[in-house]
């Protein structure tokens, strides 16, 4: 039978099961990689990350200034609109400290997340009182209209210099936007 299975498919039964044992000698030179391999790979993966890591951290801090930006803008639009719907005075209270927080509609709200600074340029603008027709006000007793415009609330990432944006109520009638460093009222 061995001579029939050697003869007809010219190997040996055992290895027609299976049962024969590849030569480990023959494999072993080509398997792995050489330290020299290794090493080079891992100065190369070093370089780009090296060259990658201060253009992501510029990204990180663009993207928590955007939403720091949004959150105030969201807050102040969102207590206009309330002012409005309700016909009552709503006020908004900033808090410029080491972690800047916004207090609208009896909700206090963190901005920004991480090391993000806020200032408001205007006399007295850390309470913003907005009347029942949309436009800041003097105060919540008071209908007359806010003297100290533009409010300009900046925002920085990190919050010592670093890259700055502002939201503006402009108008008496509290049209808002945003301004980006390097415009005349947010430098």
């Amino acid at each position: 039978m061995n001579w029939f299975l050697q003869r007809s498919f010219g190997r040996s039964p055992s290895a027609q099961v299976g049962l024969d044992k590849p030569d480990k000698s023959d494999n072993q030179a080509a398997a792995g990689f050489t330290l020299t391999e290794v090493i080079v790979v891992v100065v190369l993966i070093s370089v780009l990350a090296a060259i990658a890591a201060p253009s992501w951290v510029a990204l990180l801090n663009r993207q928590r200034l955007g939403n720091a930006t949004n959150d105030v803008l969201q807050a102040l639009r969102q207590a206009q609109d309330e002012a409005i719907r309700t016909r009552y005075p709503q006020q908004v209270t900033l808090n410029t400290g080491a972690n800047p927080t916004i207090n609208v509609l009896s909700e206090v709200r963190r901005i920004g997340q991480g090391s993000v600074g806020m200032t408001v340029t205007s006399t007295a603008a850390t309470t913003i009182t907005f009347g029942i027709t949309g436009g800041p006000i003097a105060g919540p007793q008071d209908i007359t209209p806010a003297t100290n415009l533009p409010i300009v609330i900046t925002l920085s990432v990190p919050a010592t210099g670093g890259v700055r944006r502002c939201v503006v109520i402009e108008t008496l009638l509290g049209a808002m936007r945003t301004a980006n460093q390097g415009e005349n009222v947010c430098s």
